[in-house]
């Protein structure tokens, strides 16, 4: 499936006020976008990587989102689970013992890696 750049439905959150981090692969967009526009017409604060400003450190600016967010919900996928973005994600996430909503897109293998630090969090 080709690398599709879709344009961000809405701009993320970036103040004070409680929020969810939402993770996801790029290339899922088209199944995400929908998911994450209706939450945001529904209220909730929602924090992805359109809160990323072109120029700015990945790691950085993940680093301080996640650990302010009250929750982290996440959408799993092949691509998901390939992106180490989004396996770097999940495992900080966990680490940071927040409280953690996993949307899968489709039936998913995942890496012995993710697989033991997640054996908890997935649906058996």
């Amino acid at each position: 499936m080709p690398d599709v750049i879709l344009p961000p439905p809405f701009q993320a959150y970036t103040g004070k006020e409680p929020y969810v981090f939402v993770s996801y692969a790029h290339m899922d967009g088209t199944s995400v976008f929908p998911d994450i526009a209706r939450l945001h017409e529904a209220g909730y604060r929602l924090w992805y990587d359109e809160g990323i400003d072109p120029g700015n450190e990945w790691p950085e600016v993940v680093a301080t989102a996640l650990p302010n967010s009250t929750s982290f919900l996440v959408f799993i996928s092949s691509n998901a689970v390939e992106s180490s973005n989004v396996r770097n994600e999940i495992n900080y996430a966990i680490n940071k013992n927040k409280p953690f909503l996993a949307v899968h897109l489709e039936k998913t293998e995942y890496h012995p890696g993710l697989n033991s630090e997640w054996a908890t969090f997935r649906p058996s």
